[in-house]
């Protein structure tokens, strides 16, 4: 009999490898929960590049506990929150996961009054609901649909994180204090004032107008390319596809009301200050009122005073201090004039220039602003910048009424103010050096000198506008031709070359890429950056500024695909949103040019790996059964769960694109037609896909439905399986197709023998076999006895589901004898990748 003490010892010690083992679970580095699973205080969930965690946590000066999100490198660095204004309190213990009722994510204590301090009442809509924590940041709740119901990155605290997407609903809020992380007095977003134009603005609780504005004529100037809301989507590609141990920036909302962005230095270990606003007191919004300019004291630059625009004066006193909004200028008492000769413009440098009118980027020469600005009563000042940059001041730019929001400084640009001429006795004997001097008659008579003056200066004028306007139109008509012979040379236009009109740039909601720009990324559609080449032509690497990576599809002239198709493709896929649906970054089209901007998958396409006797070792089981549910959920989505019900049309293992860490992407949807949402099948007269994934009503009859995105889906989940292409595979002795040969291992018993070879003895045989079954089911050569995708993600996802009997599936055999292939007389067909209808012979 054993003692006592040994069944004590081996009671502790499984205890003890219980607890490891819980304990392992958390520290191991899960970027995920589970619904019913709790993360307690002093356990994280770590993303899958290690660069983010998320746990409980306690500011410096703080005593409440928090749930947050942290850089791993940098600790103190929290870019999320959860719970900003009621902490735990300390002593309690807290508790972060899913409810298993109501699948919201919820910060709650184990206390026996389970008191909830955050959630995020998504409601109870599914069954199963996953969180996980991306290596981008973002933390993100889906239920088992694969939808998402919330995310971190659009419930931001004080910090914008590249992927997170600027629009009207979102903004960066302050934390109160650097100890306290409840909501602070400033807040960071667009500024909805300059219609669209993409400004920015600091807001501070207490004031009527915004603390800070950026300008709504150029983002990009006051805010790094990097956080723009028209290139934020192609951050998230480089973040996700760039090598895992990249430190992503940040825009952070300081409790001072200081926006910073930041980068982090790997060679300093430290992160670094690229960028912040406002710059000091005269950075802040109309701080010295209407029309008045904020001047820093050279000695003290925290120290300003304000004063008046040539031709204002101050409404109350001659100097104030920033920030008294009581203060301002009002334009002088002048007369109206529009001679060059009664006119003068004292120049001054000033920056941070916020112009009330479109400015004319290039099209006008200096003096023809110049005359501009005359022609206008109320033009108080013109600008003209150099067209050689491509900065915000290019151009010709004007001032009307108030001029707001300038500080002078000798690093901005050139304003020419508009004053009235200076009187006679103004002049005397020191004129102002910023003055047009007026010509003098030394002891001649006034009206003698005005005699002789006054017309020669307005024929001189005349002759002057005359001139330039002739020099401006002639440069003009030189430039239009000069654009017209070289877009013929290198584009060879017809006259009636396809473009978008403007009823169709309304219906695309993506941004356009000039086409310069798509050439450099590529080095002019270099070999070198070639990935692939599909039905509707090549698709390139593209490399743009900062390192992001882009896949460019260039479609060939020859390749079927034509305008309707594409704006399709460009209309349809920029309206979908799923984590199993690749993501359209921008098109182009110029003249013969349809090119397509697509985020950059590494693993390229499905049928690259399946079907390569070598790559193919790189897919295990799990990973395959992974991407047919993926394939599968993504069907889902367009056939029942987006805003438009989508039949694809083309679904094959080369239209599957697979990213670094082999997450499936469905691609390509230049086929795919839009019904409505209460029909399931429709018909065309123009039939267009891809041999040996077609169903036969559609390859045969023009009929197209959900049930023929299930046929095409079967046929690539027997690929999957086997590791052999439908088209190209073909049994000598029996004649049969793949489906054929499936259908006799499936008659025989013998599901198995169809696996692929690097998967025997690797992989779980009840699946495979599950897998099989979807597989002929789908592919059954009456629509009506195939499953719908929702039956096939209940059936894929089943634990115990008993699956029905399959039938015979279409296109069994494969005819080795010429005379048999026909098709319908009333179908147009056309080629993407060697289509052949094939009429079988009998069944």
């Amino acid at each position: 009999m054993a003692h006592p003490h040994t069944h004590k010892s081996i009671s502790f010690l499984c205890t003890f490898l219980l607890f490891l083992c819980h304990l392992q679970y958390f520290c191991s580095g899960t970027d995920s929960i589970r619904a019913g699973t709790w993360i307690h205080d002093g356990e994280e969930i770590v993303a899958a590049s290690k660069i983010f965690r998320l746990g409980f946590f306690t500011p410096n000066g703080s005593s409440g506990r928090y749930v947050g999100i942290w850089y791993s490198n940098s600790p103190g660095v929290i870019v999320w929150v959860a719970i900003r204004d009621k902490p735990i309190p300390t002593g309690v213990n807290g508790t972060f996961g899913i409810d298993a009722k109501r699948g919201d994510l919820e910060v709650s204590d184990d206390s026996g009054n389970y008191s909830i301090y955050f959630s995020t009442y998504v409601g109870p809509n599914s069954k199963l609901w996953i969180a996980k924590l991306y290596d981008t940041g973002n933390l993100v709740l889906t239920n088992d649909r694969g939808e998402t119901l919330w995310e971190s990155f659009e419930n931001p605290t004080d910090t914008f994180l590249p992927g997170m997407k600027m629009d009207g609903n979102l903004n960066l809020t302050s934390w109160k204090s650097k100890e306290d992380p409840a909501p602070g007095n400033f807040s960071f977003k667009l500024d909805e004032e300059t219609g669209g134009g993409g400004g920015y603005k600091i807001t501070k609780s207490e004031l009527i107008t915004a603390y800070w504005k950026s300008g709504g004529d150029s983002t990009t100037s006051f805010l790094p390319k990097q956080m723009s809301p028209s290139v934020s989507t192609l951050l998230t590609n480089a973040v996700t596809h760039r090598r895992k141990a990249i430190i992503p920036p940040r825009l952070f909302m300081q409790s001072n009301g200081e926006i910073e962005y930041l980068s982090w230095d790997f060679g300093q270990k430290r992160w670094l200050i690229l960028w912040s606003e406002p710059k000091g007191p005269c950075s802040e919004f109309q701080v010295c009122g209407h029309s008045g300019k904020c001047r820093p004291e050279p000695q003290n630059p925290n120290t300003t005073s304000c004063t008046c625009f040539p031709g204002f004066e101050p409404i109350n006193g001659d100097d104030w201090k920033a920030g008294d909004f009581s203060g301002g200028c009002i334009k002088k008492p002048s007369k109206c004039t529009r001679r060059l000769n009664d006119t003068s413009y004292v120049q001054l440098n000033v920056k941070m220039v916020r112009s009330n009118t479109p400015n004319f980027n290039g099209e006008i020469s200096e003096d023809m602003c110049n005359l501009k600005c005359l022609k206008e009563c109320n033009c108080q000042a013109y600008s003209y910048g150099s067209n050689k940059t491509n900065d915000r001041n290019s151009g010709c730019w004007f001032w009307f009424d108030n001029l707001e929001d300038i500080q002078e400084g000798s690093d901005g640009v050139p304003i020419f103010f508009r004053v009235d001429p200076p009187s006679d006795n103004d002049l005397g004997s020191n004129p102002p050096a910023s003055a047009v001097n007026q010509p003098r008659d030394n002891g001649s008579s006034p009206t003698n000198w005005r005699i002789i003056i006054i017309p020669a200066t307005v024929i001189f004028a005349v002759a002057l506008l005359c001139s330039l306007t002739c020099i401006f139109y002639r440069r003009i008509v030189a430039k239009r031709k000069a654009r017209n012979i070289k877009e013929n040379q290198a584009l060879q236009l017809s006259d009636n070359e396809d473009q978008f009109g403007e009823d169709d740039k309304k219906d695309i909601d993506v941004p356009f890429f000039e086409l310069e720009s798509i050439v450099g990324a590529t080095d002019n559609f270099s070999k070198a950056y070639k990935l692939g080449e599909g039905g509707f032509g090549p698709v390139y690497k593209g490399m743009f500024p900062g390192g992001v990576e882009i896949a460019v599809k260039r479609l060939s002239s020859n390749s079927g695909q034509g305008l309707k198709e594409f704006k399709n493709e460009v209309v349809l896929i920029a309206k979908l949103q799923h984590r199993n649906l690749v993501r359209l970054l921008g098109y182009c089209i110029k003249g013969k040019e349809k090119i397509l901007l697509y985020e950059y998958m590494p693993n390229k396409s499905l049928d690259a790996l399946i079907f390569d006797s070598n790559r193919s070792m790189l897919l295990n089981w799990a990973a395959r059964f992974d991407i047919i549910i993926g394939v599968a959920r993504g069907l889902l989505y367009l056939h029942q769960d987006s805003r438009l019900r989508i039949i694809h049309r083309d679904m094959k293992a080369s239209n599957i694109l697979l990213d670094d860490e082999m997450n499936l992407k469905i691609s390509d949807f230049g086929l795919a037609r839009i019904v409505g949402r209460r029909d399931t099948e429709s018909s065309t007269t123009r039939v267009i896909g891809t041999y040996g994934y077609m169903a036969p009503e559609y390859a045969l009859e023009g009929q197209f439905s959900v049930k023929s995105d299930a046929f095409s889906f079967g046929v690539v989940v027997l690929e999957i399986v086997s590791g052999k292409k439908n088209t190209g595979f073909f049994d000598p002795q029996l004649a049969l197709s793949l489906l054929g040969y499936t259908w006799n291992l499936w008659k025989e018993k013998k599901p198995l023998a169809l696996l692929d070879e690097t998967l025997v003895g690797s992989c779980n045989d009840s699946e495979v076999v599950k897998c099989i079954t979807v597989g002929l089911l789908c592919v059954q050569e009456d629509p009506n006895d195939r499953p719908d995708m929702s039956k096939v993600v209940f059936m894929l996802n089943g634990e115990t589901e008993t699956l029905p009997n399959p039938k015979q599936p279409a296109f069994i055999t494969r005819n080795r004898f010429e005379g048999t292939t026909s098709s319908s007389n009333k179908l147009e067909t056309q080629s993407n990748n060697e289509i052949t209808f094939s009429v079988e012979d009998g069944r």
